[in-house]
């Protein structure tokens, strides 16, 4: 009796230990790899944000009829800095997905899937960003300031403005999971 009752002890105490081992491991996986995703976004969000001071002063100005900075060099460099970015958004993605799969830590989940939600938002606003550019290319090399400012008409441009809204909307939701859940320690 007494040998059985030893066993059901060592038994319950390997079960705790099991089971506490694969909470931790799932949490410190977790932080690890959120870290790293992180890290590869910030790399990205800063090219983002670069993109976005160019591009609201080249197409803010030509939006007003200021078409001086509207050149086809800053419009050649606003598509490759765009492609350098649609470039990197798929493995920074890859990255987040790679902590959503994780189970039993809810709180890394539901960030990590708000930032594939964010990176999407981004990749939607960057390729419509593109189409105007591709658009605009031909036009400003001819000289043809009615046809850009056809492109760049206000429904195009709310349209562009969404989407860009929609993006830093979904990067905001993100970050405030992050910092409500405590998930930067």
């Amino acid at each position: 009796m007494r040998k059985l009752s030893i066993l059901f002890v060592i038994l319950l105490l390997a079960i705790t230990t099991a089971g506490l081992v694969g909470c931790g491991g799932n949490t410190s996986q977790a932080k690890t790899d959120m870290q790293a995703a992180d890290a590869a976004y910030n790399k990205v969000k800063t090219e983002l944000d670069d993109l976005q001071g160019t591009l609201t002063g080249v197409l803010g100005g030509a939006v007003t009829g200021n078409y001086a900075a509207l050149t086809t060099q800053t419009l050649n460099a606003a598509t490759a800095a765009i492609d350098k970015v649609l470039a990197a958004l798929p493995a920074v993605k890859a990255d987040y997905q790679k902590v959503a799969a994780l189970t039993g830590v809810p709180d890394y989940t539901a960030y990590a899937n708000a930032m594939i939600k964010a990176i999407d938002a981004n990749t939607t606003a960057l390729t419509e960003g593109k189409k105007a550019i591709e658009q605009l290319k031909p036009l400003v090399a001819s000289g043809n300031t009615a046809a850009i400012a056809g492109v760049l008409n206000q429904q195009e441009v709310a349209k562009l403005q969404s989407l860009g809204e929609v993006a830093s909307k979904a990067y905001d939701d993100a970050q405030a999971i992050k910092t409500e859940k405590n998930l930067g320690k």
